[in-house]
């Protein structure tokens, strides 16, 4: 049920936030839910309808942001004709909007977007002259990682009380249940979560080392900066 739920939720996220032109404003919508309290955190009966719904919420906004970063990933990829990479990406992006994340896909999300902005910063490093076409694509493909990298920061907090509440559902069941406690989405869940905050970092990192490169080739960064601006206040 809550794996329906979860791909509901995702696509219609994907339908109100369209990662090729929206604004970070318009992820708050997929962004914008409560997650639970401390003091209910430290109840001893611990709702884990609540727990999960929340954790599914986490996930699908999750999914919509860094769909947004792997397709903007793919763009400079191509840009800098690193075509088996931008393959790459284009699968992980197919694979985020479809909302059928496994356990084990949060970590691979995380290491493919390592991957790449190490890639695409050598190239950039390397100060390949850009055609006009190329810096088009470079442009156009900043504004879209910034969005998905500021759609991402906005989950922080969340995440780290998936984390907390997570381990206080856990902590709150007889010692003989907890070993088998976790399982489906909400492992998906917990892993996500605690991929978060080092996920962002590494983006609002790299982000800005673009958005510096794209800037001394004489491309409009202006909506870029303004949205990596907003990544840096989470």
């Amino acid at each position: 049920m809550l794996q329906n739920n979860l791909t509901k939720m995702l696509a219609a996220a994907l339908i109100v936030a369209p990662m090729c032109g929206c604004s970070v404003d318009s992820l708050k919508d997929a962004a914008n839910f409560a997650s639970s309290s401390g003091t209910e955190a430290k109840k001893t009966t611990v709702d884990v309808e609540a727990v999960s719904l929340t954790g599914a919420k986490l996930v699908a906004s999750y999914a919509v942001a860094m769909a947004g970063v792997t397709e903007a990933q793919s763009d400079l990829a191509k840009a800098f004709n690193l075509d088996d990479l931008a393959n790459e990406l284009e699968t992980q992006k197919t694979a985020l909007k479809s909302g059928n994340l496994t356990s084990d896909d949060a970590e691979k999300v995380v290491e493919l977007s390592e991957k790449a902005n190490k890639a695409i910063e050598e190239k950039m490093k390397e100060q390949t002259e850009l055609d006009a076409q190329a810096k088009k694509k470079v442009g156009s493909a900043l504004v879209k990682y910034s969005v998905g990298t500021a759609g991402t920061a906005m989950l922080i907090n969340t995440a780290k009380n998936v984390v907390t509440d997570t381990s206080s559902y856990i902590a709150s069941l007889p010692w003989t249940q907890r070993a088998g406690a976790l399982s489906g989405d909400m492992t998906v869940a917990l892993n996500v979560a605690k991929e978060i905050p080092s996920l962002t970092k590494n983006l609002i990192s790299t982000g800005n080392s673009f958005v510096e490169y794209a800037s001394a080739q004489g491309i409009d960064v202006k909506k870029a900066k303004s949205e990596m601006s907003k990544a840096a206040g989470f």
